[in-house]
Order: structure tokens, then C-alpha cells, then sequence
């Protein structure tokens, strides 16, 4: 009996050995497991974080397109092609973290890598950029991308924002897709009212858009045709790749001497009239218009097309298809801000002018007569009244007889302006080349001539324009293509995907 208790001790001591062994193995695997799991949630994490970052880099750069004004649409349409990649500066977040993001074109159209433009060696702002690396690609090459002809800002193109963010154990990688073309915005002339008080303006190749009245149409010379608008923007189901001739569209009414258009002093009820610029304005529009229907040409017009349009009438849908975003939002007026703070020029006026520019405080009464020091080629100089007063005043009207310019296709050579006056009024004069923009929503803006010609090329809009002297306003083709991506170009996201998955 006692041997086998004895045995049977022997046998409990081995069961007891093996359960803790079993146990031991059992809680090391969970331990294991624990550990292994924790080390996941801790890569996930960082690749979450990663992933954050990536995305931050994607956001910095859009912004950036909407603030920078040297990022025009020539140098955005061919980034990655004749240019290099558009790059943001890394952004250092602390602790080896960071985001890099940069933008070219992008092919939806083509297959796999094709899409994307090769990098070859380069890798961020300040690598060499071979203008050739990409010269027979199609990509390149069809600048529609894809779209119907013309190309240019007015037929929206794909463009994809490569971003990397990176943590200290992780990287990850992401894709942003956008759409980027002109937004819509007016071009040309604009406003709620326009006058012409006397001298000899011209208008060349540039269109007059107004939701009022226009006075003394007489005075005021138009010519040529229009490199940004087709006839199809003006006149409902009309060609929308044949240039529109220059001319006046008012959704009010225009008004002229009575040799011209008669003792009421309008040029239109009468459907089409030819007193103005050897026929050039049978193109004008009012409200007051009508059809053409069977109506022949102008005697005296030469021009393209040879026919009249439909009709000479300007009703509230033709104004909203040629200016379907007429204004400026809030965002887009912080964004001109910060842009002219952080390398234009700025000037907060209240009892006295307080301006800034990349080279320190600037000196002004409010008449500009150089360029401000400091500004790159292409600028945004902004000029901040207090809201309450009249805009119209004298004392707060900015003179800028600066001359900026000129306009070039080459995206690094041109300069040009965006010129912003709120709750003022600005006097483009002098007898110099102006290549802008020039926004007086709330006030006056003056295009007129002091002591020769002042040539002014681009856009300007104001609450109302009023022309004199020996102003000589136009728009270029350059211009268009070099259209300002502050303001005027909307970028419309499309498709986004994690390129590293």
C-alpha cells in the first residue's frame, strides 16, 4: 500500500511539471501575442499618422495654388512637362515628421504610368528640371487633357498632387486627383455702371460686361476679338470655338449721342446698330435688343464672323452664362490678403497709410508711382479701407501710375499685378504698360491716360468703371494663358487614393 502511494507521488510530481510547463508555454504565447498585438497597434498608429501627415501635405498645396500668385495657369498647365512639378516646402512637423507634396499633370485617359509625367532625378524644389525629360509624351502633348479644343483655363485639365507623409517607423503615400480651370469669374471689363467721360479710349480685343447701364458709347473704341470668350458665351447656341468680337454687353441699356442713335438716345431698340467702329457694333448687346433673324451686316463691318448674331438683346441667363460667378467670395478676399502680407504689398488705411512689403514698411500717400521693393514678378498688392465711409471719395482713391509688365508666354518671365481696393477706388493712369488684374468692388475704377497712352492688359472689375483720357484697355491671348490662379482658377477634387496600399 505505502509502495504505491510512492508511485503514485511520483506521478503527481510529473502531472504537476508538465501542467506548469503547459502553463508556461500558454502564458509566454500570450504574453507573445500581447506584446505582438501592442507593436501593431503601435505601427498602425504611426501609419496613421503617416497617413495624416500625407493628407496635410495634399491640403498645404492647394492652398497654396489659391494664394500664390506666381502660380498662374501657364505654369500650372505644364508642371511636370515644360516646367518642373509644382513643390511645396517641406513641412517639418517635430519629432522626424513631416509631409512633401507636389502637383503635375495627369492623364486619365492613359494607361498606368503613363498618366504621370517621369520624375527622373528630380525630387523636390531646387532639383535640376529637364524641359525635354517629357517633350513626346502624350500627356504633354495634348494639352486638353482630355477635353474639347481649345485648350487653355476656359476647358478644365487633370493635374495630380502627389504627397508623402513620414513618422520616424512609417511612410505613407497618397494620391489627390483635382480638376483645375478657370472658375468662371469675369474677364474683360465688369461692372455695375460704366461711363466714359471724354478723351479718346480704345477697348482691343476685350469685352464689356455689365448687369447696368453704359453712357456715352460714342466715346468709347472697340476692336478686334475677344481670346477668352466665344460667341457661344454671349449668344445662346452659338459657337463656343469661334471668338467673340469686342463689344458692349448690358443687361441694362446703352446709351449715345442722338446723331448716332436717335432722339431716345439708345442704340437699341433698333436691333442692330452700325454708328459705332466701322460696324463693330452690331455685336453690342442691351436690354433693349431684339432678334436679327434675316437682319444683313453692318455696311462698313469686316471682320469674323461676317454675319450679325441671332439677336442684339442681353437677358439675365446670357449674363449669368458669360459671368456665372460675377463676385469674389470671403475666402478669396483672405486669401489676396495674406498673399500681399506675405510677399506683395499691403496698406491698412485708416487715419493714416500703413504699408508693408517683403523689404519692410513702405511709404505711401496712396499714389504709386514705381514698384513697390521686394515684390517678385508677379504680385499681390492690396489696399484695406475701413468699411464704413465713401469708397468714391477722393481720399480714398489709390493712384497707381507703377508700370508692371510685360506680359510674357514664357510662365518665369511675365510679371503682372493683382490689384485689390476694397471699400476705395483706383486710378490706373500714367503713360506706362499695367499688366493685371484690378478689382474696386465696392468703388471706382478709373482707366484713363495722364501725359501719353496707358496701356492696361488684363481684367478689371468695380462696382463702376468710368474711362478718359487716352486709356488703351486690352486683352492678350498671354494674358489668358497666363490667367492668374489667385482668384480665377477653381480647383474641383476628384478622385483620391492611398498609392502605397
Amino acid at each position: 500500500m505505502k509502495k504505491r502511494l510512492r508511485n503514485e507521488a511520483g506521478v503527481a510530481m510529473v502531472t504537476v511539471l508538465l501542467v506548469g510547463a503547459v502553463m508556461t508555454v500558454v502564458s509566454s504565447g500570450a504574453a507573445y501575442v500581447t506584446i505582438r498585438e501592442f507593436q501593431s497597434g503601435q505601427d498602425d498608429r504611426r501609419a496613421s499618422e503617416a497617413l495624416a501627415f500625407a493628407e496635410a501635405g495634399v491640403d498645404r498645396l492647394l492652398l497654396e495654388l489659391r494664394r500664390n500668385p506666381n502660380l498662374n495657369w501657364n505654369r500650372v498647365s505644364e508642371a511636370g512637362c515644360k516646367y518642373e512639378p509644382i513643390a511645396i516646402p517641406k513641412g517639418d512637423l517635430g519629432n522626424q515628421r513631416s509631409y512633401r507634396a507636389y502637383l503635375t499633370v495627369y492623364h486619365p485617359d492613359l494607361a498606368g504610368a503613363a498618366r504621370l509625367p517621369a520624375l527622373h532625378t528630380w525630387k523636390k524644389t531646387g532639383d535640376g528640371w529637364n524641359t525635354t525629360w517629357n517633350d513626346g509624351e502624350t500627356l504633354c502633348t495634348d494639352t486638353t487633357r482630355p477635353g474639347p479644343p481649345p485648350g487653355g483655363p476656359q476647358v478644365p485639365q487633370y493635374f495630380a498632387i502627389t504627397a508623402t507623409g513620414e513618422h520616424p517607423t512609417a511612410t505613407r503615400v497618397v494620391r489627390q486627383v483635382v480638376k483645375i480651370g478657370a472658375r468662371g469669374f469675369p474677364i474683360g471689363l465688369y461692372a455695375e455702371s460704366v461711363h466714359v467721360q471724354g478723351g479718346n479710349p480704345t477697348a482691343s480685343n476685350i469685352s464689356l460686361v455689365t448687369p447696368g447701364d453704359v453712357e456715352a458709347r460714342e466715346n468709347l473704341n472697340f476692336s478686334g476679338s475677344d481670346p477668352y470668350y466665344k460667341l457661344g458665351d454671349f449668344w445662346d447656341g452659338q459657337s463656343m470655338s469661334i471668338a467673340a468680337p469686342a463689344a458692349v454687353h448690358a443687361r441694362g441699356s446703352i446709351y449715345c449721342r442722338k446723331q448716332d442713335c436717335g432722339n431716345d438716345e439708345l442704340e437699341h431698340p433698333d436691333p442692330l446698330n452700325c454708328a459705332f467702329n466701322n460696324g463693330q457694333s452690331q455685336w453690342d448687346q442691351s436690354g433693349g435688343g431684339g432678334s436679327l433673324t434675316g437682319v444683313a451686316k453692318c455696311p462698313a463691318w469686316s471682320g469674323t464672323p461676317a454675319a450679325p448674331p441671332p439677336y442684339s438683346s442681353f437677358s439675365d441667363a446670357d449674363l449669368a452664362n458669360a459671368t456665372p460667378k460675377p463676385a469674389l467670395t470671403t475666402q478669396d478676399y483672405s486669401n489676396l490678403k495674406e498673399s500681399a502680407k506675405e510677399s506683395g504689398l499691403y496698406c491698412a488705411v485708416a487715419a493714416s497709410w500703413v504699408c508693408t512689403t517683403p523689404s519692410g514698411a513702405y511709404s505711401t500717400n496712396g499714389n504709386i508711382t514705381s514698384t513697390p521693393p521686394g515684390v517678385g514678378n508677379n504680385f499681390v498688392a492690396y489696399f484695406d479701407f475701413p468699411s464704413s465711409g465713401d469708397p468714391f471719395s477722393v481720399q480714398r482713391t489709390v493712384t497707381w501710375k507703377a508700370a508692371v509688365g510685360p506680359c510674357n508666354l514664357d510662365a518665369t518671365l511675365t510679371k503682372s499685378v493683382v490689384m485689390v481696393v476694397r471699400y476705395g477706388s483706383v486710378d490706373l493712369t500714367g503713360k506706362d504698360e499695367i499688366v493685371g488684374a484690378f478689382f474696386a468692388p465696392e468703388g471706382q475704377l478709373w482707366l484713363r491716360g495722364s501725359g501719353g497712352t496707358v496701356k492696361i492688359e488684363g481684367t478689371a472689375i468695380a462696382k463702376r468703371i468710368d474711362f478718359g483720357g487716352n486709356a488703351e484697355v486690352t486683352l492678350t491671348d498671354c494674358w489668358v494663358q497666363n490667367l492668374p490662379g489667385a482668384a480665377f482658377m477653381a480647383v474641383t477634387p476628384q478622385t483620391f487614393s492611398e498609392i502605397d496600399r
